[in-house]
């Protein structure tokens, strides 16, 4: 995409706890939270056995308080190009392997 402003954007915070579809909570690790033009995103991945490369790719922003706000993306082609991004940001040979949740 022609003009696009990508960054990468600290956090002090390392965890985070998503609640999936089916209601079950699960507590993930930030990869990253990165940006393009506009729009947030966050790459999580859950704690304990991650052998099998899978993580999350959502919106991410902030509610009045402060608060993280997640959102899944809809939009196929946002998502991978979201996804096309972070391997970019990302890349150090460790995201080979590394594919996210649909």
């Amino acid at each position: 995409m022609e003009n696009e402003v990508t960054e990468i954007i600290e956090t002090d915070k390392e965890r985070i706890s998503i609640q999936l579809e089916d209601g079950a909570e699960v507590s993930c690790q930030i990869v990253m939270i990165f940006r393009i033009n506009d729009q947030k995103y966050i790459v999580l991945i859950p704690e304990g056995d991650t052998s099998d490369g899978k993580g999350y790719l959502l919106r991410f922003s902030l509610d009045s308080e402060g608060g993280p706000v997640l959102d899944n993306i809809e939009n196929e082609e946002e998502y991978a190009h979201a996804s096309e991004v972070f391997h970019q940001l990302f890349d150090d040979g460790e995201t080979d392997n590394f594919s996210f949740e649909e």
